[in-house]
């Protein structure tokens, strides 16, 4: 998904200057078209509904789906719903997707406006913080694991390393506001969000750690939480330049949004399953 930013990044740019933001629009619809429809006809409900699956497989499938393997049980939403380490996981994840999506929404613009960069400029400088974002993922699974290994405690791996790195990438982006070359400016701004997507991976574990056996609904709660945030910030942004102090403000929320998520992730005090403590775990 992110490299799929990477490039459109640049060939947006490129298409508005090309055929018009109308055009570009339309090129950006076909393959999706064309992608429902090939998921119409080739996705099933169930795997062994396809007519790729073999009778191998069907009769695996089978097999676990009469010993109930594949059926976690009813969600206790109630104890979900009270559990502040859940609170902390959502909220967090809102913080992190509104910061996010700053770059799939208004940051070419702000490249334009306050830093003056051209259109296919800004298209191709976009790329660097989405790089940055992909790199530190991978960086940020390796590094997780290693300080798991050498400190036996997965806090410190997951919630600890979550925090600092978020800290460090609020810390890059209001730095960021002294660096008056765009490009520099740029690059500041994409070590920070090289530190913010090391706690991606930590999400992941986390989620799996405190899902036990609903973490498909852990997960996606925490997700749908996440694409709340994604909407809220973008919203945000015009006020924020009309009333608030322009792109300064913004860039300050910006790099707010990870402050608040980094306290989140230390408000995370949950060992083991959600599902295996009473709600005040």
């Amino acid at each position: 998904m992110s490299v799929g930013s990477i490039v459109a990044a640049p060939l947006t740019a490129w298409l508005v200057v090309s055929i018009g933001w109308r055009w570009m629009f339309v090129w950006y619809a076909v393959p999706g078209v064309l992608w429902a429809v090939w998921f119409a006809v080739w996705y099933r409900n169930r795997p062994a509904e396809h007519p790729a699956v073999n009778e191998a497989e069907r009769e695996l499938i089978g097999q676990d789906e009469r010993n109930g393997t594949n059926e976690p049980g009813a969600v206790p939403w109630r104890l979900l719903a009270t559990s502040p380490a859940m609170w902390f996981l959502c909220a967090q994840q809102f913080c992190r997707a509104a910061g996010y999506i700053f770059f799939a929404s208004w940051f070419a613009t702000y490249l334009q406006e306050a830093r003056g960069v051209t259109i296919l400029g800004s298209g191709w400088l976009t790329t660097l913080p989405l790089l940055a974002d992909v790199t530190g993922c991978m960086f940020g699974g390796v590094l997780s694991d290693a300080v798991l290994r050498w400190t036996g405690k997965p806090r410190l791996a997951r919630q600890g390393l979550s925090a600092t790195a978020l800290l460090l990438c609020a810390g890059l982006i209001f730095s960021a506001w002294f660096v008056a070359h765009p490009v520099m400016a740029v690059l500041v701004i994409s070590a920070g969000m090289f530190c913010a997507a090391t706690a991606n991976p930590c999400l992941g574990a986390t989620v799996m750690s405190l899902g036990g056996p609903h973490v498909a609904t852990v997960s996606a709660t925490a997700n749908m939480c996440g694409n709340l945030g994604a909407a809220a910030f973008p919203i945000a942004v015009p006020w924020l330049l009309a009333h608030a102090g322009g792109w300064n403000a913004v860039l300050g929320g910006f790099g707010a949004l990870y402050i608040i998520a980094a306290v989140f992730w230390l408000m995370i005090r949950a060992n083991g399953s959600l599902f295996d403590h009473s709600p005040k775990a």
